[in-house]
């Protein structure tokens, strides 16, 4: 399964409610086009060094461990003016991918 996460205060902090396990997401382009539909199959809320190597593996993202996802991530916030410790609280979200729309214009 796919996934996705994002920390707890983005959630908070944009007054947006956690994704629900059957909830339904639209996948979009970079030009704003529908082109999938998500259902979300699982979300678990967890600290930062509590991330597992499941959730890492199935980000597919390159991570191949939760010390990876740790690592990259943990950088990727950084270079985002966020502060992240062991302790952050992060939302992992895993779905499935639906249906395909059409072709996603996305960067390569």
């Amino acid at each position: 399964f796919p996934s996705h996460d994002n920390l707890l205060r983005e959630y908070e902090n944009e007054g947006e409610v956690i994704e629900h396990v059957g909830e339904m997401l639209a996948l979009l382009d970079d030009d704003g086009k529908h082109v999938a539909n998500l259902e979300v199959t699982r979300v678990d809320v967890s600290a930062f060094k509590d991330v597992p190597d499941e959730f890492a593996l199935a980000e597919n993202e390159g991570d191949l461990s939760a010390e990876d996802f740790r690592a990259s991530h943990l950088a990727y916030w950084n270079r985002a003016g966020e502060t992240v410790d062991d302790q952050t609280p992060v939302v992992q979200v895993y779905f499935e991918l639906l249906k395909v729309e059409k072709t996603p214009n996305f960067p390569s």
